[in-house]
Parts: C-alpha cells; sequence; structure tokens
C-alpha cells in the first residue's frame, strides 16, 4: 500500500530509504519522493529477508540499547536563496527527520518546524554543517527552546539565518555542549549574510 504527500515540486525521484519497523502501524516502511511528493511503502509483517532486525528481535533488546538509538544529530541545513541573494538556513534534527525554519518574506517571516524532512533530498540544498549530538533526554527541551525562538519581524534585515542562530540558547542550557557550540558558530559565521 502506498500512500503521497504534497511537498516541494521536482522531476526528481530518489531511492527508497531503508525499511524500518513502525511501532504504531505494526508494519515495516520506507520512504521516497518521487516527483515532489513524499512516496511511502508499507508492507506485513516483513519487507525481505535482507531486513537486519524483526518485530521480535526489537522486542527483546534492552532499554539501555533503546536510549542509545534515541539519540539524535542536530545540524544546519544550507539551502539555495528562495528569493534574492541570502542563502535559506534551517536547524534539522535527524530523529524525527525535524525541520525547524523561518519562512516568508523580509517583515513578514514564520515559524515553522515539520517532521519527515531531509534536507539532503531537496534540489536547492547545498551542505549541512554538523553542530552537536543531542542526548534522548534533551530533545523536548530542544524542540521547545527553538520554537519558542521569536520571529523577530519588527528588526530590519532580521532572518532564518538569524533564527538559526538560536544555537546559542541550546548552548546556554546545555544541550548543544561549548566545543560544539563554538565550532559550530565559527563555520557558521563564515557563512553568515552569504
Amino acid at each position: 500500500m502506498s500512500t503521497r504527500r504534497k511537498s516541494r515540486k521536482s522531476d526528481k525521484t530518489t531511492a527508497w530509504s531503508e525499511w524500518e519497523w513502525d511501532e504504531g502501524r505494526s508494519q515495516w516502511g520506507r520512504y521516497r519522493m518521487s516527483r515532489g511528493e513524499y512516496e511511502y511503502e508499507w508492507r506485513n509483517p516483513e519487507p525481505s529477508s535482507s531486513s537486519t532486525s524483526k518485530p521480535e528481535e526489537k522486542k527483546d533488546r534492552g532499554k539501555e540499547e533503546e536510549k542509545v538509538k534515541k539519540k539524535g544529530k542536530l545540524s544546519v541545513a544550507l539551502y539555495r536563496p528562495r528569493w534574492g541573494s541570502l542563502r535559506h538556513w534551517a536547524l534539522y534534527l535527524d530523529v524525527g527527520n525535524y525541520v525547524y525554519e523561518v519562512t516568508g518574506e523580509a517583515m513578514q517571516s514564520t515559524a515553522e518546524a515539520k517532521a519527515g524532512i531531509i534536507p539532503n533530498n531537496s534540489g536547492s540544498w547545498i551542505e549541512s554543517i554538523p553542530v552537536a549530538e543531542i542526548q534522548a533526554a534533551d530533545m523536548a527541551e530542544l524542540h521547545r527552546i527553538i520554537t519558542e525562538t521569536p520571529v523577530q519581524n519588527d528588526v530590519q534585515g532580521w532572518c532564518c539565518q538569524d533564527y538559526v542562530m538560536a544555537l546559542e540558547g541550546l548552548n546556554e542550557e546545555q544541550i548543544v555542549d561549548d566545543e560544539g557550540f563554538g565550532i559550530a558558530k565559527k563555520r557558521l559565521m563564515k557563512r553568515f549574510n552569504s
């Protein structure tokens, strides 16, 4: 069974993702981008003999291993300009494929948090800059800090790049450690306003 969800228009079809067990659906699933839409494929009970783990094996794993698996990687995704000459920036968390970004024109921006987005599947993606490994226990706080970062439509020139620099709040709360923050900030400042 396949389902589709609208996304950015593109004639490009990406490769299928790896098969993953979806606890909520009790099915194996995978996805890809096809003609600008996410396409999902679901199978019951197993996708193929090449899968690395079966549902029964997952139930037998210890809690410690499960916690390790839920660690995430936070990065900054850089895209070609949507308008004008300024590159678009967004925060990306690989657990759940969350993209946190500011969209809209200057002085009329809105913040968005979207799940299920993989930056390098976009034709406008340039690169991603790693920021930090995020502990499972910090995921909710990371989401809260980013989504509560105010959009400053009253500040001339404020944009998506300023929004991404909300990393400072993540560093203050030690969700992103000093070393990771310092390295990421240095790399981002080289690209700021470009």
